[in-house]
């Protein structure tokens, strides 16, 4: 649910700053997480993710890259790994962040809508992926995703097939729905 101002319509623009977080919960094939956007930190890159997700672009797309001990990667609906709603605002964004890259549960953008998990510290992406939130809730479910075996399987989807050998999960792993909810729901 979104908090409003007091003053002209209702929108995701006039609303987006008035409130310090925001939550939205994942439900997927393997199990629910729910994620805190940084809106302080990453604004436009937040209010873009959120955006797709509330308008229901991720629905039924999966989870189509795992590299183990690294990221799981969704966000594309082609489920090629190659596509995408075109996005630059990160880049932007990127420039100034000191958001780094410190641990499992952080959240960022890799490619156009495409959204990355860490599965531990990875510095390496400090300066070149945008971090814009973590996983608040359901570090378990991340957990379960990253365990899933992976491969070269074509996906079943559109007809998709991953580029890079072996990080394609032999399952479907999909996202059914993203939702906001409130803190008060995460306790």
């Amino acid at each position: 649910m979104l908090n409003t101002v007091s003053s002209g319509p209702t929108t995701l623009e006039n609303t987006f700053n008035s409130v310090h977080s925001r939550f939205l919960k994942f439900d997927t094939s393997v199990g629910s997480f729910i994620i805190e956007l940084y809106t302080s930190h990453a604004p436009i890159t937040c209010q873009h993710f959120q955006q797709l997700a509330l308008d229901g672009y991720y629905n039924d797309t999966l989870i189509h890259t795992i590299q183990p001990n690294h990221v799981v990667i969704g966000g594309d609906p082609t489920n090629t790994a190659k596509g995408g709603t075109p996005f630059d605002g990160y880049l932007n964004e990127l420039a100034t962040s000191r958001l780094k890259h410190t641990g499992a549960g952080i959240i960022g953008m890799c490619e156009n809508s495409q959204f990355y998990i860490t599965l531990a510290p990875t510095p390496w992406n400090d300066g070149k992926y945008g971090v814009f939130g973590r996983v608040k809730k359901g570090m378990n479910v991340i957990k379960a995703i990253s365990k899933i075996p992976t491969g070269n399987k074509q996906n079943t989807i559109m007809g998709g097939n991953v580029e890079e050998e072996g990080t394609t999960p032999l399952e479907d792993i999909t996202i059914h729905s993203i939702v906001e909810v409130s803190e008060d729901e995460i306790k």
